[in-house]
């Protein structure tokens, strides 16, 4: 609607200079992405890795909401998925946020977790390739002009899924779970409490 296309809906922008009061104090490089806040803008990828029997994902992405004059009650989605034998996109784990208009107004990206459990044999997106998607939940109700919430958008950067073996207190017999000589967990501050062999 409005005239807008949907390959102007997301793109890249640069960071702006330390010294401007715009600039995103811990952007990963100098670019990153937008989103616009309209129904079913997405992001989406699918890797070539599939989802493996025993171990457990945990999907981060940094999120800042709030550009355009966003409204207060802006909801995000970030999922993980698999496709169906017809191709269809089927979700395995989502996690969201809203944005709060009230909140600070920090140049700041702020990580949004998901962990998946550990994946077993018999669920359906065991061995099948993962995806991963980041979407705008807003519905066609939102872009009426007097009392949806559609509009702004949000900046994204830093996607990351870190695959791992499970924490004790969640594991499954994994035989020969280390890759190497017996597992020794550490724990990395950025990602506790998950744990990595």
């Amino acid at each position: 609607s409005g005239g807008y296309l949907w390959s102007q809906m997301t793109g890249v922008f640069l960071n702006l200079p330390p010294e401007d009061e715009g600039h995103i104090d811990n952007c990963d490089g100098n670019q990153a992405v937008w989103l616009f806040a309209v129904p079913e803008v997405e992001l989406y990828q699918e890797l070539e890795s599939a989802y493996e029997v025993g171990q457990c994902y945990t999907l981060s992405v940094g999120v800042l909401g709030g550009g355009g004059n966003m409204k207060d009650g802006v909801p995000l989605e970030i999922r993980l998925y698999y496709r169906d034998p017809n191709e269809a996109r089927v979700t395995v784990e989502t996690t969201g946020l809203v944005y709060h208009a009230d909140g600070p107004r920090v140049k700041h990206f702020n990580d949004v977790r998901l962990a998946l459990p550990v994946v077993r044999d018999i669920d359906p997106w065991a061995g099948k390739k993962i995806g991963i998607q980041i979407v705008s939940t807003l519905t066609p109700a939102d872009l009426d002009p007097q009392t949806g919430r559609a509009g702004g958008f949000w900046d994204i950067d830093n996607v990351r899924l870190i695959q791992s073996l499970p924490t004790p207190a969640t594991s499954l017999e994994v035989p020969n779970g280390s890759f190497e000589s017996p597992q020794t967990p550490f724990v990395d501050v950025n990602t506790a409490p998950w744990q990595k062999g």
